[in-house]
């Protein structure tokens, strides 16, 4: 009996995918082969190695499950399901677990949910009807009421966080267990990243047409906040995302509105405030914290049989931000919605 049993868990062990120390999870919708009558495919969590091998499907279903986020512990992978749910999975797949529903319809945004550095720990964003708050997932309840937190972007070493308020306001704030305590009040800002443990950077949309934006960086240094500001010289169109590059405080990542879905990226210098292009028609960007390896995803029109076309395209890893030709790790008829790094 026990020879049959070791053999089942050698079988097992050989049987399931091997995960590199930092896989990607993402979401993706693969196309059912055209003239398929199989009913409309939906986005769900998928996990992969870096080089692509080792996929491995996490959720199923008849909903859409979008903004996968790693757990600081990386045995949690925090999503959105639908429009009505915030999810959590086990990072080896199983049972979904909802730790936030229907009561919060389409008055939060659970997109802009996060993990909390500290335990088990996730931060929703205030609502109209509610403030913000941290739920501990595993039961799940509310723990903590946070006031009116409108987004929260954690330092990478994760002492501090950036603020958003819903008045507009803007602050740095050091992170207790279940609390934290504002730093710096820093005015109005409309997108943040943090471009070193200790200093954030914060693009400003200028009221006027006549003016240009602004981006500013904010230094934590003892128990001074030092600023430093100028415009975002180069920069067309509409910005909807910026992004830090690990290990480079010199820069950071703009990405510009093409369509509803994707963005053209450029590489800011934050000492000259000059712009220089990058990757275009990307619908994301995500870093692996430590190297600086990046996981993207191409949206675009691609042929679905012979007389229609789908959005899509392939989700690809580049070696380093000098990398403007990333490998493709998954291809075919698919659309990636989003991927992030395991920490």
């Amino acid at each position: 009996m026990r020879a049959v049993l070791l053999g089942f868990v050698a079988l097992f062990v050989l049987m399931s995918p091997t995960f590199a120390d930092r896989d990607i999870v993402y979401s993706a919708r693969y196309y059912n082969p055209p003239g398929s009558s199989k009913p409309t495919s939906h986005f769900h969590l998928y996990r992969i190695n870096p080089d692509g091998t080792g996929r491995r499907q996490l959720t199923f279903g008849r909903q859409d499950d979008t903004y996968p986020k790693w757990s600081p512990n990386g045995r949690w992978i925090l999503f959105q399901r639908g429009l009505h749910q915030l999810c959590v999975i086990s990072s080896r797949g199983g049972r979904v677990h909802v730790i936030a529903g229907n009561n919060d319809f389409m008055l939060a945004d659970y997109g802009d949910a996060s993990w909390w550095p500290i335990g088990n720990l996730v931060f929703l964003s205030a609502s109209p009807r509610h403030p913000a708050r941290l739920i501990d997932i595993r039961r799940p309840r509310v723990v903590a009421v946070l006031g009116n937190v409108e987004s929260m972007l954690v330092s990478p070493s994760g002492v501090f966080a950036w603020l958003q308020f819903r008045n507009g306001a803007g602050a740095i704030a050091g992170i207790w267990p279940m609390s934290y305590r504002v730093v710096a009040r820093c005015g109005g800002y409309d997108l943040a990243t943090w471009v070193a443990p200790n200093e954030v950077a914060v693009y400003t949309f200028s009221p006027a047409k006549d003016s240009s934006d602004t981006i500013s960086t904010f230094r934590i240094s003892g128990d001074a906040v030092l600023q430093h500001s100028g415009p975002a010289s180069g920069v067309d169109g509409w910005p909807r995302v910026i992004e830090g590059i690990p290990n480079d405080s010199k820069e950071l990542l703009v990405g510009t509105i093409n369509t509803h879905y994707d963005c053209s990226y450029g590489r800011f210098d934050l000492s000259t405030h000059r712009i220089k292009p990058w990757l275009m028609m990307q619908s994301f960007v995500a870093f692996q914290p430590e190297d600086g390896r990046y996981v993207t995803a191409r949206y675009d029109v691609i042929p679905y049989g012979a007389s229609r076309q789908v959005w899509g395209g392939d989700m690809s890893v580049g070696k380093a931000i000098d990398d403007t030709n990333p490998k493709p790790i998954v291809r075919g008829l698919v659309c990636i919605d989003g991927a992030d790094w395991r920490r």
